[in-house]
């Protein structure tokens, strides 16, 4: 029986061979969409649980914060039993130097000798209980043991930072997988930092720490928190609205809840943006089924009679339904397996047209298997419903040409609403997404960031600034030149500020007096710092009027905050992503600054950067220039964003063609059966306008429905996506219009077809027909 169905459908493949061949690319666009989406949500769901012991890892931080002081790992070990192991993290771009390399820039983590232990980093050649206990001891990547040290034997190997302290690599573990939301590229011994650091980080008041605690299987990390926080009474910083509370939070949620650990320096990730990724494949995938399905049910009418023929050989109903769904099935897994083939071949092309990121791999033995079974299945069922109508076919009434199912077509008309009114929402999408990206790359800032180029210098370069400003000072093609301990943009560092019972986390930046003038950044109060004032580099600092606002100074000038002295006031300019709302920030005068920062003129990029490479390598020849512009810096912030606006775009075309694919064939189907129709109107006097409005009064209707529908769930969607942004627009009621101009566009274009098409009919051939 089986046999007979597979022959049936290869019959029925060849029959309507135009029909078919939209439905077969309907399929394979949808899965191909649904295929590499579902590889993008895995891998985004996957982050962190590859670690053996993940279900038992939490970091400890105060919700929102995400950071902690070093010391409460001091304060915590040996005290509960309950805690296993207790690992810190401390993330920095380090400036060193081989004994065979130019020196350059890597990323690396201090950490302590039990991160082997808890987390599931492989390591290859050195002893993982021992390779991070003793000072000045790195454990390297594979691949930066091999840009390092080539094919020479890394351990033993010993690099030169910045500062001249001398790291002796340990041990080699494997890169760290992508699903990570730890990323490095070496691990420093916690030691190594304790020693060049003394007191400063190791005490209680700087907040720039990650600290995870593994626990044991049995506890519970509800009564593990309270003891923690009830341990730590005397140290956790105090708001003004009562003590911070500790939390522990497990490690599968952190890369989901960048909002919860606003300052942890970690690569993070969008539930939102995932969820809103795979329900967009499904919704496009649903597209193609209601094309199959109104394609299916609209050429049912030719298949009465074979079905009424089959019908007087002994086929029961349910072989009738059970036909048509293996030869949807068949359809949809011949779409899948084109679908396939092209992933196979242009997997970095799609993945980049799509903007979905695959950089942690495309699981094969997963994927293939579920996709498979889920295109068979899915093909089956959109089967059913053409099914169940032909089966209810009567042969007697079929064999006479007497059947109502040649006159159906509520149920396409409603599918054609919920097909143009998803189609109407992905664009409703599209434009509010690229609406509030282009608000916030248009943003003014509250600083100048055209035509800055950043870089970090060696410790020659630092220890040489002055000479290097005075080699580049004078050309036209360079501007101003500021030195800071990091970028805007970048991982400032956190500490608590201000009196007893109403301290505030603030962040932290150091920089030098001609940062400000660099960047333009207003001076709202007091004064700048001074070159000629040494006083300003022991204690003065800078405020922003959030700090103002935090610490309640009406008059600021002069007032002290702990340690510093304030000098000035500046505006609240965007040092970080505009998703957060600006924070108390403190300014301190440094001349100590590792990222130089220089305006270049425009137009002249490329001569600009050359003078600056030069001036770099004739003070530290070995020096490995690598720069950046700061607006591709800050553009990064937004990547995410970026992305899915692309991808919207992509997605929303996507669909618009798949329904209009179905558009067409239900045009052409609709040409077929109305000729004869049309050529009686003509004959009784109908003229063009009148026929135009026949045709095209029906759809109208269908694609005003399907807009007014779309209108709620879209603006409630898009008002929810917006506030994820501190800065946004609203939601625009002209986006819904536009949407609503295009569709009704296509719908007249496809009538316009229509109407040509019938207009080009024979009157005399079709009245013959009748």
């Amino acid at each position: 029986m089986f046999s007979h169905y597979i022959r049936s459908f290869f019959i029925h493949l060849k029959k309507n061979r135009f029909f078919n061949a939209l439905n077969l690319l309907g399929f394979a666009a949808g899965f191909l969409l649904l295929t590499l989406i579902s590889a993008f949500v895995y891998q985004e769901t996957a982050f962190d649980r590859f670690h053996k012991n993940a279900d038992r890892i939490y970091r400890l931080h105060p919700v929102g914060y995400g950071v902690t002081p070093a010391c409460f790992a001091d304060k915590l070990a040996g005290k509960l039993p309950e805690i296993r192991r207790l690992v810190r993290l401390s993330t920095v771009d380090l400036p060193i130097r081989t004994k065979d390399t130019r020196s350059a820039t890597i990323k690396i983590s201090y950490t302590d000798p039990a991160i082997f232990e808890a987390f599931s980093f492989p390591i290859l050649s050195g002893r993982p209980e021992n390779a991070l206990k003793s000072p000045f001891s790195i454990v390297v990547t594979e691949s930066l043991a091999r840009r390092l040290f080539g094919d020479s034997p890394p351990i033993g190997q010993t690099i030169q930072t910045a500062d001249t302290a001398v790291l002796t690599v340990t041990g080699v573990m494997k890169d760290l997988p992508y699903v990570s939301h730890i990323r490095t590229q070496a691990f420093v011994s916690m030691e190594t930092l304790r020693l060049k650091e003394e007191n400063q980080t190791f005490g209680c008041g700087s907040w720039s720490m990650l600290t995870y605690v593994e626990l044991d299987e049995t506890a519970d990390p509800g009564s593990v928190a309270a003891k923690i926080n009830e341990l730590l009474e005397a140290f956790r910083m105090d708001t003004g609205d009562g003590k911070v509370r500790l939390v522990l939070e497990p490690l599968a949620d952190l890369y989901f809840n960048g909002e919860g650990n606003r300052y942890d320096g970690s690569v993070h990730g969008s539930r939102q943006t995932v969820m809103l990724y795979l329900a967009v494949s499904l919704l496009i995938l649903f597209i193609v089924v209601i094309n199959y399905i109104n394609l299916s049910t609209a050429l049912a009418g030719n298949r009465i009679r074979e079905t009424a023929i089959r019908k007087v050989h002994g086929a029961s109903r349910r072989q009738v339904v059970i036909q048509v769904m293996v030869e949807a099935a068949g359809m949809a897994l011949i779409a899948f397996l084109g679908a396939w083939i092209l992933i196979e071949l242009l997997l970095p092309q799609l993945s980049g047209l799509l903007n979905i990121p695959l950089d942690g791999g495309f699981n094969r033995r997963l994927l293939l298997p579920a996709c498979l079974i889920g295109a068979g299945v899915l093909g089956a069922a959109s089967g059913l419903i053409p099914g169940l109508l032909l089966s209810k076919t009567e042969a007697s009434s079929a064999l006479k040409d007497d059947t109502p199912l040649r006159s159906r077509g509520g149920l396409r008309k409603v599918l054609l609403v919920f097909q143009v009114m998803i189609v109407a929402g992905l664009l409703n999408a599209t434009c509010l997404i690229s609406s509030q990206m282009a608000y916030v790359l248009k943003l003014d800032l509250g600083f100048r960031p055209e035509q800055v180029l950043s870089f970090r210098m060696d410790g020659a370069l630092s220890n040489k600034k002055d000479l290097l400003k005075r080699r580049l000072a004078g050309r036209p093609e360079i501007g101003a030149i500021a030195f800071s301990d990091d970028l805007i943009g970048g991982g400032f560092g956190q500490a608590p500020i201000g009196n007893e019972g109403n301290k505030t986390l603030c962040y932290f930046l150091s920089v030098d007096p001609d940062y400000l003038p660099l960047y333009g950044i207003e001076l709202t109060r007091g004064r700048n710092f001074s070159w000629e004032k040494p006083a300003d580099f022991a204690d003065g600092c800078l405020i922003n009027e959030a700090a103002r606002e935090a610490f309640g100074l009406d008059a600021p000038e002069d007032k002290m905050l702990d340690k510093y002295r304030v000098l000035g006031v500046v505006s609240n300019f965007n040092f970080i992503s505009l998703h957060q709302a600006v924070g108390p920030l403190i300014i301190h005068c440094s001349r100590d600054g590792q990222v130089a920062q220089v305006r270049v003129a425009a137009g002249q990029e490329d001569k600009a950067v050359s003078l600056i490479r030069q001036a770099c390598l004739g003070i530290s020849p070995d020096y490995d220039f690598n720069y950046t512009f700061l607006q591709e810096d800050l553009r990064g912030h937004y990547r995410a964003e970026i992305n899915l606006r692309n991808s919207f775009r992509f997605y929303a075309l996507i669909a618009f063609l798949i329904a209009l694919l179905g558009l067409f064939g239900l045009t052409l189907f609709v040409i077929r059966k109305r000729t004869r129709e049309m050529a009686i109107r003509r004959l009784y006097g109908a003229n063009t306008g009148q026929a135009f409005r026949l045709l095209t009064g029906e759809q109208l209707a269908i694609v005003l429905t399907a807009n007014l529908l779309a209108l709620p769930v879209s603006w409630w969607l898009m008002d929810k996506w917006l506030d994820h942004f501190q800065y946004r627009i609203g939601v625009d009621a002209a986006v819904f219009v536009k949407t609503l101009g295009i569709t009704l566009f296509f719908n007249f274009l496809a009538a316009s077809f229509l109407l040509f098409r019938l207009g080009r009919v024979n009157l005399v051939e079709s009245l013959r027909q009748l």
